[in-house]
């Protein structure tokens, strides 16, 4: 599945939204879904995929600020069985 918004989003927008500043707790968060992304792909397990895509540095500020779309998107693709 795959999403296109109508319009095309500005970097310098995107880059606004977000912290000055990263907390070593959501460092680490982050840093350990990528070894959850790296050992699915690896071993196949295609349900671990949900955890490694997961994100505290960018998704909240852009999810919640300026594309109100992306929890929504999520959720409808959790519930319509993807991974």
């Amino acid at each position: 599945v795959m999403f296109i918004p109508d319009f095309i989003g500005k970097s310098s927008d995107a880059r606004s939204v977000l912290q000055p500043t990263i907390s070593r707790e959501d460092a680490a968060y982050n840093i350990s879904r990528v070894a959850f992304l790296v050992h699915a792909l690896c071993v196949g397990n295609l349900d671990n995929l949900k955890w490694g895509v997961e994100d505290r540095l960018h998704q909240p500020q852009r999810g919640g600020k300026l594309y109100k779309y992306l929890y929504p998107m999520i959720e409808a693709a959790e519930n319509a069985g993807a991974a």
